[in-house]
């Protein structure tokens, strides 16, 4: 079952916004913004749709996608860290997107930046 509240704190974490960002992006005000993350209310269509929007997510996405897990600290900071490279990948066009791609396979190939340089293969 989705979980709206607990799906928007998430995402405001992962994004460092708060509540108020969040409304001004999308419009919604904040007391029934408040109603979401505090589990009062659901999101209506058209709010969820806003919601996603706010977070460059598809419906989809804000509703199906497994909330990140919190569990450790450094899994919280490369989750970060990942929706920070899918959102920077997002605003690119797609000239920009097959650079970033391209700099990502040399940095990969390149085993002074590798994690385990003995574990590439092409």
């Amino acid at each position: 079952m989705f979980d709206a509240a607990q799906r928007i704190i998430d995402l405001l974490n992962a994004h460092d916004m708060k509540q108020a960002d969040l409304c001004r992006e999308t419009g919604i005000k904040s007391s029934l913004m408040s109603n979401y993350i505090k589990g009062k209310a659901s999101p209506k269509l058209s709010n969820a749709i806003l919601i996603a929007n706010a977070f460059k997510l598809s419906l989809d996405e804000f509703a199906f996608m497994n909330a990140p897990d919190h569990s450790e600290k450094s899994d919280t900071i490369l989750d970060k860290t990942m929706q920070k490279l899918a959102s920077n990948y997002s605003e690119l066009n797609n000239f920009g997107k097959e650079k970033l791609l391209s700099y990502s396979e040399d940095l990969v190939g390149n085993p002074r930046y590798r994690i385990n340089p003995a574990s590439f293969s092409s």
